[in-house]
């Protein structure tokens, strides 16, 4: 099972910096013009439970 969220909704739970680091993305991402916050992204279960715990 994934989990669909947006880079947004992510980055409101404050586990941005873990969330990068899982996919390997830096972490001005969204700054940098590379992805929107409205941007969906899918997380496998284990990435959801290491970023929400």
């Amino acid at each position: 099972m994934k989990t669909i969220t947006t880079f947004g909704e992510i980055l409101d739970s404050c586990n941005w910096e873990k969330f990068c680091e899982i996919k390997g993305y830096s972490v001005y991402i969204i700054n940098e013009g590379l992805v929107c916050s409205e941007d969906e992204v899918i997380l496998s279960n284990k990435e959801t439970e290491e970023i929400y715990g």
